[in-house]
């Protein structure tokens, strides 16, 4: 990477902490919505961690967290600032549907969209709010399943998935439901989570809710049913930005 390359990823960097970590009162919401679901010493699994945003709450939650990611910058980032906590395992990789190698495209300006899925780079590519992106480096990652993380570090109470598109994959690498998870959802290309949703119901008995943007309240005072979900997402395919859709087993209702 040349002079120029890198002011560029240094920029990509300090936009991140500004985006992700400079608002404190919007972690503070964070810290409670994620409360209902962690508590202290409980396993959570932080997929897609990024520069360890939501890693640092689960963190100051007490909970005990296997964070995951495969863009180098970031992954050094995060073993730089928790490597050292002895309740985070943070490892260099990406989590998919086969364990083995597969290609992760970066935007060096944005390196939170970064991704394994192209098609989700074509779709996106066509939305006016993503005009300016552009992925402009490839690199192999290692790629791993959550069945092979349960089998090695246990089931979570909690799954955060973030992956810019590959959120069907990552499930289809699951057999065996999950207490609780979350998962992006982009209203540019609304198939991953409408793909997602269905995958959990042949997992389990799932209900649900979702959070436009980070920090905000849930949007129904009712946790709801995953064709009722799916159908608010389909409305949601309009030009309605992002944010995340929240399942839980019935059975595992802590709230």
């Amino acid at each position: 990477m040349g002079y120029l390359g890198k002011i560029i990823q240094m920029w990509g960097f300090a936009r991140s902490f500004w985006m992700y970590r400079s608002n404190p009162l919007r972690r503070k919401r964070l810290a409670g919505i994620y409360s209902r679901f962690i508590g202290a010493g409980d396993l959570c699994f932080d997929i897609g961690s990024h520069i360890g945003s939501h890693l640092s709450i689960f963190l100051a939650l007490g909970a005990r967290v296997v964070a995951l990611e495969p863009h180098p910058g970031c992954a050094r980032i995060i073993r730089a600032l928790y490597g050292q906590n002895p309740r985070a395992i943070i490892l260099e990789k990406a989590v998919s549907d086969a364990a083995g190698v597969q290609i992760l495209q970066i935007s060096t300006l944005s390196p939170t969209l970064s991704t394994l899925d192209r098609n989700w780079i074509r779709t996106v590519g066509k939305d006016k709010n993503f005009s300016g992106e552009r992925w402009d480096v490839s690199v192999p990652a290692e790629t791993t399943t959550l069945d092979l993380l349960v089998k090695e570090y246990g089931r979570p109470v909690f799954c955060k998935i973030d992956v810019e598109g590959a959120e069907f994959r990552v499930l289809q690498g699951l057999s065996v439901p999950l207490a609780s998870l979350s998962f992006e959802y982009i209203s540019a290309a609304i198939e991953p989570a409408l793909a997602a949703v269905d995958r959990l119901s042949a997992l389990g008995t799932y209900e649900y809710n979702w959070i436009p943007g980070e920090g905000n309240p849930f949007q129904s005072a009712e946790w709801i049913g995953p064709e009722k979900m799916k159908s608010i997402l389909q409305a949601l395919s309009k030009g309605r930005g992002s944010g995340d859709v929240y399942a839980r087993l019935e059975k595992n209702r802590k709230w």
